[in-house]
């Protein structure tokens, strides 16, 4: 019983870090020594489904639980704070790059580089087109049945990037346009306002995220046992290009305002994203080597 409310407690952390962009869930995992057994439970959850139920159940309905409490306060935020509230995403981004790097540092030559251009400008030019094209914001206040395929997919895309370290979800749906409408489903949930119509839009969206984080956790594993170096270059430019997608997609959904305050608050919470990333990932490193001490006991 213990365990299990441990488990809970970590999984609302990782769900606070998931419904946060620039916060990666798998990232956060690996800090709770959660990780390995997420995986591992993914991956033998077909062999052995009742273990592997009860291995995720805690930590899931953690997760669930960290999102429904920051959900209000994170949709106030973006709606009166829009720049501050990007500024303290970029800066989250920011702040995970020099550890992000450092699974990379020595293996700089130009087949590298050029894997990791090729995401930093798909999502550069996917933003800018988007930006010239002055496409509608998505909406699913009355959607057409296309969208709830669309749906499956976005959330496909936005639960396998919780398997991959240094890769946000929220982000991902920032991208996307769909985080602003995700968030104001969930919203109108916690209030029971639009119950039966909020249900069904989340439907699809779950079961995506389900089947994104069973095969994507498999795919991810494979890329990062074969291809680790290459696997982290491509996550770096993602990270770097998606840093300006956030400035656009949060001024599309919802407007920027210049005034002192707004610019004083943005200088203020980029002094603290950056220091919590970093932060957190000399929390990582530490843990990390603390566990390569305990391991080593072990093995003596």
């Amino acid at each position: 019983m213990k365990n299990f409310f441990l488990d809970v407690l970590k999984g609302a952390l990782i769900g606070i870090a998931v419904i946060i962009p620039g916060v990666s869930g798998g990232t956060l995992a690996i800090m709770l020594n959660v990780y390995d057994k997420m995986l591992n439970a993914i991956g033998n959850i077909t062999k052995e489904f009742k273990k592997s139920f009860f291995t995720l159940l805690p930590i899931g309905i953690g997760i669930l639980l960290g999102i429904i409490a920051l959900i209000i306060p994170l949709k106030w935020a973006l709606a009166y704070y829009p720049f501050p509230t990007a500024t303290l995403f970029v800066a989250l981004i920011i702040g995970q790059l020099p550890s992000l790097y450092k699974n990379v540092q020595g293996n700089e030559n130009a087949s590298n580089f050029f894997i990791a251009l090729t995401p930093l400008a798909l999502v550069v030019v996917l933003c800018v087109i988007d930006l010239l094209l002055d496409t509608p914001p998505v909406s699913l206040s009355e959607p057409q049945w296309y969208i709830y395929i669309v749906l499956f997919f976005v959330g496909f895309l936005a639960s396998s990037t919780l398997v991959v370290p240094g890769i946000s979800g929220s982000m991902v749906l920032m991208l996307l346009g769909f985080y602003k409408p995700i968030i104001n489903i969930c919203d109108d949930l916690l209030h029971f306002s639009n119950i039966g119509s909020s249900i069904l839009i989340l439907i699809p969206f779950g079961i995506g995220i389900i089947v994104g984080f069973y095969f994507m956790s498999r795919l991810i594993a494979y890329f990062l046992n074969k291809f680790k170096i290459q696997t982290y270059f491509a996550i770096l430019g993602f990270i770097i290009g998606s840093l300006t997608g956030i400035y656009m997609q949060v001024n599309k959904q919802y407007g920027f305002q210049f005034d002192t305050l707004q610019i004083i608050l943005s200088i203020v919470l980029f002094v603290i994203g950056i220091g919590l990333s970093v932060g957190l990932n000399l929390f990582n490193k530490k843990t990390g080597e603390k566990k390569k001490v305990e391991n080593a006991e072990v093995n003596e």
